[in-house]
């Protein structure tokens, strides 16, 4: 609520917000996200190897 009636409050917010963005690239997000989906897969199938 408080950035709803703080105008300057959610300038600064949204200007945070674009300089975060920018500073993201895609190759890094990807790399996290394969990272991630194989580190799950990799507990998935040793559950199952473990469960047989």
């Amino acid at each position: 609520m408080r950035l709803l009636d703080d105008e300057v409050l959610r300038a600064r917010t949204a200007e945070a917000g674009w300089r975060r963005a920018q500073s993201l690239r895609w190759e890094t997000s990807v790399g996290k996200l394969e990272a991630t989906y194989l580190r799950w897969l990799d507990e998935k199938v040793g559950r199952k190897r473990a469960n047989d």
